[in-house]
């Protein structure tokens, strides 16, 4: 790749993130904006209101990243990007859907026992049940993903270095703050301010991996 094209690439791709990162502000400034005045907590300008305008521009994130990853594989030629893809496409289902809940609530119901408490160590339990798939989810990327790693050339290893530390990041926000908002935060701060770190670090982190993705295509295309 002649050094005019990695330039041209760098600077359509900055333009991407930049562009991300605006709707993403946008967004985190309207929920506040709402928030402050009181009107509400899930209306549909909420970032943590389902179905809402956030929602929607995150569940496209997901969609469009797995696809990203089926290309990068394809450019590739190897499978190696497909646990990215798998995981976009769990996380894009999972927003969907509201699979975890869904699983949550199916795992009370089938085992019941302790799993009928209404909390466990101050954590709701339907908090802790859903978490339970997310962490299966991440088990089955986990495996295949480390297999990837020890068997990528050296070109390979950027766009996973920079998609770990981005899963990483997901995982604290979208996992264990989430954990931390509904056992410790009382619900106006929980719907204010623990959104706003939740739903919107997972926006920010879905801008990144896009552009992580971007990156890597204009690499290789």
């Amino acid at each position: 790749m002649t050094k005019a094209k990695v330039r041209d690439g760098r600077s359509v791709t900055g333009v991407f993130l930049v562009a991300l990162l605006a709707i993403d502000a946008l967004l985190i400034a309207v929920h506040f904006a709402f928030a402050l005045l009181g009107v509400g907590e899930y209306i549909d300008l909420s970032l943590a209101a389902s179905g809402g305008f956030a929602e929607r521009v995150l569940q496209g994130k997901w969609l469009v990243l797995a696809v990203m990853f089926l290309a990068i594989a394809a450019l590739w030629r190897n499978w190696r990007p497909l646990p990215y893809a798998f995981l976009s496409f769990y996380f894009w289902g999972a927003d969907m859907t509201d699979l975890p809940v869904h699983f949550g609530r199916w795992l009370r119901d089938v085992i019941g026992g302790p799993l009928a408490e209404p909390e466990l160590f101050g954590v709701p339990m339907i908090e802790v049940l859903s978490t339970s798939m997310h962490l299966l989810m991440f088990a089955l990327f986990f495996i295949p993903a480390v297999v990837a790693w020890r068997r990528a050339m050296p070109r390979e290893l950027p766009m996973m270095r920079q998609m770990a530390f981005a899963i990483i990041a997901l995982g604290v926000f979208g996992i264990a703050f989430d954990v931390f908002s509904a056992s410790v935060l009382p619900d106006g701060l929980k719907h204010s301010f623990g959104d706003f770190v939740e739903d919107g670090g997972e926006l920010v982190i879905g801008s990144f991996m896009l552009w992580i993705a971007a990156k890597e295509l204009f690499r290789r295309g």
